[in-house]
């Protein structure tokens, strides 16, 4: 029991949390969103290369170890590009979504290159559909480069829209743990 409420508690202040975030983010509030942007895409990068990228370097070997270090190496300096951003003011990342789609052509043009090696090496090929994706990716992310789709205020404003759903869906799913604690004592 008191775990539920320990979590709902964890839940109820990850909602507050999230909602501080998505209000002070919005262009009309403050100019703080596009550093927390900066900020958050930094941060999904890493968590890309430690949680991804670094499972498959261990667990991988030959060429398909050395492709996922060096995709890890080309994503730690974008992310550490974009950390560093405000403080030494490089003209670089201008566009942030620019930025996404460099790291998605990163990994789509390292996964069509390791699936060129799993299908000279292993009898088991690489699947088709993973091929049509990266196909797809790179030719997004061309298009993408030569016209963004979003600029700066919009990904601003729908990681805004993404804090008031995780708000929402941390305060129903905190006020459910509590419904169900009150329920089961009221049954015992």
């Amino acid at each position: 029991m008191k775990n539920r409420k320990i979590i709902s508690i964890f839940s109820f202040i990850f909602s507050v949390l999230s909602l501080i975030v998505g209000i002070l983010i919005l262009p009309s509030v403050t100019d703080f969103g596009l550093v927390v942007l900066q900020y958050i895409i930094a941060a999904l990068i890493l968590s890309y290369v430690f949680i991804i990228l670094l499972y498959k370097a261990i667990k991988r070997t030959e060429v398909i170890q050395i492709l996922a270090i060096i995709e890890m190496v080309l994503d730690i300096v974008i992310a550490i590009t974009l950390i560093l951003n405000f403080k030494l003011n490089f003209i670089v990342f201008n566009e942030l979504f620019y930025v996404i789609m460099l790291v998605l052509f990163i990994h789509a043009f390292f996964s069509i290159i390791s699936g060129f090696y799993i299908n000279r090496k292993v009898k088991s090929g690489y699947p088709i559909y993973l091929l049509l994706i990266d196909v797809c990716l790179i030719i997004f992310t061309t298009i993408g480069f030569l016209k963004p789709i979003l600029d700066n205020n919009a990904l601003i404003i729908i990681t805004s829209c993404i804090c008031f759903l995780c708000c929402i869906l941390g305060t129903t799913y905190g006020l459910i743990i509590l419904k169900n604690r009150k329920n089961k004592e009221l049954v015992n």
